[in-house]
């Protein structure tokens, strides 16, 4: 089972500034060390700093939820390298059901133990889809109360296309 708890974060509102590049501007609008996402990973807890961890997995998220929801069927590599988590995703999906197989190197709050002992995930695509695509919506929504110019913004463009067509209240 996979969950994820997107909260409400609180975001700088106004700023108006050039960025590299969609982590940049995620950095620039959530506060460090404040608000945060929580995964939920077969009932364990994992925080996701929006500043430092969600802002790192933004450019590895995007693509591979462009796979889940581009193919029927398939499979692909996630690893995150964040200032809290380090973790390698197997992911495998069909039209149900979305398979993880997890390796979890390093965890804030050391619940990589539990977590490498719970690491095989099955969860319904449908809800899989839905939990991220709630949190690509809180990013959304902070980007949008700023003016931010980005060098790159090729990730932004392809996160706006997946909140239109991920499930979700429109």
């Amino acid at each position: 089972m996979l969950s994820l708890q997107a909260s409400c974060p609180a975001f700088a509102t106004g700023v108006t500034a050039e960025v590299a590049d969609l982590a940049e501007a995620l950095r620039t609008v959530f506060p460090p060390g404040l608000e945060a996402a929580y995964l939920t990973w077969n009932r364990v807890p994992v925080r996701l700093g929006y500043h430092t961890d969600v802002s790192a997995m933004v450019g590895d998220l995007i693509p591979a939820l462009e796979a889940v929801v581009g193919l029927a069927r398939g499979s692909t590599v996630v690893q995150w390298a964040t200032e809290s988590l380090r973790a390698r995703w197997e992911l495998g999906w069909d039209p149900q059901t979305v398979r993880g197989l997890a390796r979890w190197d390093s965890v804030a709050g050391d619940y990589e133990g539990l977590l490498n002992e719970r690491n095989i995930l099955m969860t319904p695509r449908f809800g899989f889809l839905l939990a991220w695509n709630t949190l690509l919506r809180k990013l959304a929504e902070a980007l949008a109360a700023n003016h931010l110019s980005l060098a790159d913004p090729d990730l932004l463009h392809r996160m706006s296309d997946l909140t239109r067509i991920l499930p979700g209240p429109a």
